[in-house]
């Protein structure tokens, strides 16, 4: 869908996609893969697990997520989470 396109990215985050359908669960409060509670900057485990997995991963998802952590963060309006390397790699459609 976004792949490593910035643009594509920014829209998604912006205005993410509404469902047309009855659900049990409330609307989506935040972007999946990142964390409402985790303050302004993150936490540190997040950070540091994503540096150390970039430097040992050969491909070019982790590097490029963690070369635009930040954007990707301040468009989200909240840090990334755990699962948000999760998330944004299966967006990616790359196998390590």
């Amino acid at each position: 869908m976004c792949g490593s396109q910035l643009d594509k990215w920014q829209s998604y985050l912006q205005n993410p996609p509404t469902e047309e359908r009855a659900d049990v669960w409330l609307p989506l409060e935040h972007p999946p893969g990142f964390d409402p509670y985790g303050g302004t900057t993150g936490s540190t485990p997040v950070r540091q697990t994503l540096t150390y997995l970039a430097n040992c991963q050969a491909g070019s998802v982790l590097p490029w997520l963690l070369e635009q952590r930040e954007v990707l963060e301040n468009l989200a309006g909240c840090p990334l989470a755990m699962s948000g390397s999760d998330t944004l790699l299966a967006e990616r459609r790359e196998v390590f």
